[in-house]
């Protein structure tokens, strides 16, 4: 098991719960979902696969189980409830929906 003290010296860099989700991600061998950029660079430096929610969207809408407005409906959901993004990768995140 990698505990979170495995990411020691990043504790003014990142919250202890991103901490423990990079450390369960290495010990399963699955994914981190951080949207946080620091701790992504971080999680990426210490070989953890790192991806966002934005990533999770797209691939419930590649497995056809997240609609594209019901993927839009979600973010806008989570903007209202507090979740930061800015409008630049807002954005963004509509054209790539429209790619899709």
């Amino acid at each position: 098991m990698y505990p979170a003290s495995k990411f020691t010296g990043f504790e003014s860099e990142i919250h202890a719960a991103e901490q423990e989700v990079m450390a369960l991600a290495r010990e399963y061998e699955c994914i981190a979902i951080i949207d946080d950029g620091i701790s992504r660079e971080i999680g990426e430096m210490c070989n953890v696969d790192v991806h966002g929610t934005f990533y999770l969207i797209f691939q419930a809408m590649r497995r056809g189980s997240l609609s594209k407005q019901k993927a839009i409906e979600k973010i806008n959901e989570m903007i209202r409830k507090g979740w930061r993004i800015g409008s630049e990768q807002y954005i963004k995140f509509l054209e790539l929906i429209d790619e899709i």
